[in-house]
C-alpha cells in the first residue's frame, strides 16, 4: 500500500464511522468565549481527527482579557465606548472574525459564551447554514430560544455523531435564507443547475405545509423572487 493509499484509509476509518469521509470539504466555526480556552482547545483538535478541512478557532490567540486590554486601551486615549468601535482596532478584529465566520460552512457554539459569541452564531443561522450548541454538562439558566439552533448537545460524543451523519448535509430549519444554502450545497455535490433548483423546490412544498393564508402568500412571493436569483 502505498503513502497516499494509506493516509486515504486513515482518514475515512479514524473516526471509526464511513460518512466521515463527507465532512472532508466542510470548514467549521467554532465559536466560543476567550476565557473558555480550556475547553474551545481540545473540542478543536477533537473535532479536526473527524477528517474536516479546516476547524477554525484562531480568534481565541490574544488570550482571556484581550477585550479588557483593548477596552482600557481605548479610554486611555480618551475613547468612548462608540469612538473605540470606529477605531483601527475595533474594526479589523471585526473584519478578521467576520470574514471567518462568512467562509465558514458550519457553526458550533461552545458554551458558557457571552454576547459576541451568540451575534455570531446568530450570523451563521442567518446565513443558512447549519449551527449547533455544545454545553458543557446542564446549564443552571434554561433558555427555549436555543431551540433555533440545528441541535443541542450536552457532551462532544453525541456532537461528533451527529457532525458525522449530517454535519455535511444542507441545514434543515425552515427558513428564507436556506433556499440559497440548499441551491449551494446541492451544486457543490455536483448537481446541475436545473437539479439543484428541483431540489430547492421539494424543499420548498415541503416547507409550505406550514403556513397560511397572508404568510403563505408573502412566502411564496419571495420564494419566486429568490429563485430568479438562483444561478
Amino acid at each position: 500500500m502505498t503513502k497516499k493509499n494509506r493516509q486515504n484509509e486513515d482518514r475515512i476509518i479514524l473516526p471509526e464511522q464511513e460518512g466521515t469521509i463527507k465532512l472532508e470539504d466542510k470548514v467549521i466555526y467554532l465559536i466560543g468565549s476567550l476565557k473558555n480556552r480550556k475547553l474551545i482547545t481540545p473540542l478543536a483538535k477533537e473535532l479536526r481527527k473527524l477528517g474536516v478541512r479546516e476547524v477554525f478557532e484562531d480568534w481565541i490567540a490574544p488570550g482571556p482579557e484581550a477585550d479588557d486590554f483593548w477596552r482600557d486601551y481605548e479610554k486611555e486615549k480618551g475613547r468612548n465606548y462608540g469612538e473605540a468601535l470606529k477605531g483601527w482596532a475595533g474594526k479589523h478584529i471585526y473584519e478578521f472574525d467576520s470574514f471567518h465566520i462568512e467562509r465558514a460552512d458550519l457553526g458550533i457554539l461552545c458554551m458558557p459564551c457571552g454576547k459576541s459569541g451568540h451575534l455570531e452564531f446568530g450570523d451563521i443561522l442567518g446565513s443558512g447554514k447549519r449551527g449547533y450548541i455544545l454545553f458543557n454538562g446542564e446549564p443552571e439558566r434554561w433558555d427555549v430560544m436555543y431551540q433555533f439552533a440545528d441541535g443541542i448537545y450536552f457532551n462532544k460524543k453525541e456532537l461528533k455523531k451527529e457532525l458525522i451523519e449530517n454535519g455535511w448535509k444542507p441545514t434543515e430549519r425552515k427558513g428564507f435564507a436556506n433556499i440559497f444554502s440548499w441551491f449551494n450545497n446541492a451544486r457543490n455535490q455536483g448537481m446541475n443547475i436545473a437539479e439543484a433548483k428541483k431540489y430547492v423546490k421539494d424543499k420548498i412544498k415541503e416547507m409550505m405545509q406550514d403556513y397560511r393564508g397572508y404568510e403563505k402568500i408573502a412566502f411564496q412571493e419571495r420564494y419566486t423572487s429568490a429563485m430568479e436569483l438562483l444561478k
